[in-house]
Formats: C-alpha cells, sequence, structure tokens
C-alpha cells in the first residue's frame, strides 16, 4: 500500500464532484464560491481550480463575472 497525496484542489474536486452526483447542488441557483470555500476549509485559488476542472468534465456552466452553476 502506497501512500497518496492530494492537493487542496484535488480534495475540493472530489467533495464537489460528489455533492452534484448525489444531486445536493441545486442547477438553478449559483455556487457560492465565498461559502465553498469556508466550507471546506481552502482558499478561493484551490477551489476555482477545482471549480475549473469539473467545468471541463461538465458538471459545471461558468458564465463570465457571473459564476459557476451545476449543470449536472
Amino acid at each position: 500500500m502506497s501512500i497518496v497525496v492530494k492537493t487542496l484542489s484535488e480534495q475540493a474536486y472530489e467533495i464537489i464532484r460528489d455533492r452534484i452526483l448525489a444531486n445536493d447542488m441545486l442547477p438553478s441557483k449559483p455556487l457560492r464560491q465565498d461559502a465553498l470555500s469556508k466550507g471546506l476549509g481552502v482558499s478561493k485559488i484551490p477551489l476555482r481550480e477545482a471549480l475549473t476542472r469539473l467545468e471541463h468534465d461538465g458538471l459545471l456552466i461558468s458564465h463570465p463575472n457571473r459564476g459557476f452553476w451545476c449543470g449536472h
């Protein structure tokens, strides 16, 4: 067995992805980055990296200057 080290961005990605797939995030409401970063205990930079990755995976939709929405 080997030790796997995950970055904060990877950890945030997995948690948010799991919430999206469990339908805990509504598509009609924008994701509040301040609340997410506080709730996950990460700064905005790793959170934005995770959100961008989720957008590339097709789970989120970003709107310039308006933030991210659940696209699943």
